[in-house]
């Protein structure tokens, strides 16, 4: 699943520049969700490559609470 099929929908009704970080995998996004991420005033940041061991803890500690 893509950020344009649930996020983006959300992030238009946001005012404001939004920001997304994603993980740096092809399989996560595409040309045309970075298309319309800029068309909708949303950054998409990627995590550099190989961070997923550091921001691992991030994940369980923050985003479980979620």
């Amino acid at each position: 699943m893509e950020f344009n099929e649930d996020g983006l929908p959300y992030s238009r009704r946001l005012e404001g520049k939004k920001c997304v970080i994603g993980y740096n995998l092809s399989s996560h996004t595409s040309a045309r969700t970075l298309r319309l991420c800029e068309e909708s005033n949303v950054e998409f940041l990627f995590l550099p490559p190989n961070s997923t061991h550091i921001l691992g803890p991030l994940d369980v500690s923050v985003l479980q609470s979620l």
